[in-house]
């Protein structure tokens, strides 16, 4: 069993990075009880860490004490490479919205930290895409497509690179069999005539146009 220490968790921007978006609150995202990381050991172990405490921004965890990296949401299926410093990841091309006041694909925010002293401070790789929309109709299912020759991919699996210690960078794969250039949504939101509803997806960064 591996010695743990306590490490506090915040992120580089308050106002827009966290784990569950909070629409009727100005598009805060917090934390959320329940949340999981990955904590990297130097070996390139991983081990799940649970929060043990939130104050809206910041959370606690309990991490091994050789721990260098950690990542966000955790997944049994990461693996990190110690040579090349590539940790592999997924993005869902299927997520449920739950037609409360979250309402994009929670608990994918994928973000990466370099534990300094006894802190990890989270980075976002990914981006957010806001859809907004007014009438008087229930939104169902929201698909989205990307037409390009290039297929890039808008889910699917990935690498993040954590070789530039603080600068981690995420890089969707090439691999038709394991990316996919579509995002599928189903939900239940009733909109409104008179103000617009924003529904948020996570994808993979980059210009995107159309």
């Amino acid at each position: 069993v591996k010695e743990l220490m306590e490490v506090s968790a915040s992120l580089e921007y308050d106002e827009d990075s966290r784990t569950t978006l909070i629409d009727n609150d100005g598009g805060k995202i917090e934390w959320s009880e329940g949340d999981a990381i990955g904590a990297i050991s130097a070996d390139g172990t991983i081990t799940k860490c649970v929060a043990s405490s939130i104050n809206g921004p910041y959370a606690s965890f309990s991490v091994p004490t050789d721990t260098a990296y950690a990542f966000y949401p955790y997944s049994d299926k990461s693996i990190f490479d110690t040579e090349t410093g590539l940790l592999s990841h997924s993005l869902g091309s299927s997520v449920t919205l739950d037609g409360s006041n979250r309402v994009f694909n929670d608990g994918e925010n994928v973000m990466c930290a370099h534990l300094q002293g006894n802190t990890l401070s989270f980075k976002n790789l990914c981006g957010f895409l806001e859809i907004r929309l007014k009438g008087a109709q229930t939104v169902k299912h929201i698909a989205l497509r990307n037409d390009s020759n290039l297929y890039d991919a808008l889910s699917g699996a990935g690498t993040i690179d954590l070789s530039n210690g603080d600068e981690p960078k995420f890089t969707a794969g090439k691999d038709h069999a394991s990316t996919f250039n579509s995002l599928y949504a189903t939900c239940s939101v009733a909109l409104s005539n008179s103000k617009a509803t924003s529904f948020y997806f996570i994808v993979p960064p980059r210009t995107y146009k159309n």
